[in-house]
């Protein structure tokens, strides 16, 4: 297989920061495009007596690495899907977990004390939010604006010493 020139070096870090943004994007489709578009720049760019075979090996070479050896287009095609897919299904598995994740914090979070301080009137309160008020410490069982004690939105946690 030839040297890259620079140009040709130039081109491929190019294009392997074009697909690197389409894969971070998820946009599979352009990644498939790009592949496409630079074998075929490589197939017309190319004037020595190589196969059209060869030239799109030696182009999935330069991409892919040294490790990477494909005896026909369609293998070099099908081994891209692949990758394609395999991406697809990763992303996929770790959307689903971090839709997971989000629940479970947005749980944690309802379930948890946060420290309000002393009741202001007016003030909004969400759900775990405690606040002290006429010396006693009040939780709110869900978003409300009302005066602990007055309605059902409040639970007690302790009262205080009456003087």
């Amino acid at each position: 297989m030839s040297k890259l020139t620079a140009e040709e070096a130039e081109r491929l870090d190019s294009h392997n920061a074009m697909v690197v943004r389409a894969m971070n994007d998820g946009d599979m489709k352009a990644v498939a495009a790009l592949h496409a578009d630079e074998g075929m720049k490589a197939l017309s760019e190319r004037k020595d007596t190589e196969s059209a075979d060869g030239i799109v090996r030696g182009w999935f070479a330069k991409l892919a690495g040294p490790h990477l050896a494909f005896k026909t287009i369609r293998a070099a095609v099908r081994f891209t899907m692949r990758l394609i897919d395999t991406h697809q299904r990763n992303l996929q598995l770790q959307g689903a977990a971090l839709t997971k994740l989000s629940e479970r914090l947005a749980e944690l979070e309802g379930e948890s004390l946060r420290d309000a301080g002393v009741f202001e009137s007016g003030k909004s309160y969400g759900a775990g939010m405690v606040t002290t008020h006429r010396n006693s410490a009040w939780v709110a069982k869900r978003a409300t604006c009302d005066t602990p004690g007055t309605s059902s939105d409040w639970r007690m946690l302790s009262r205080g010493v009456q003087r």
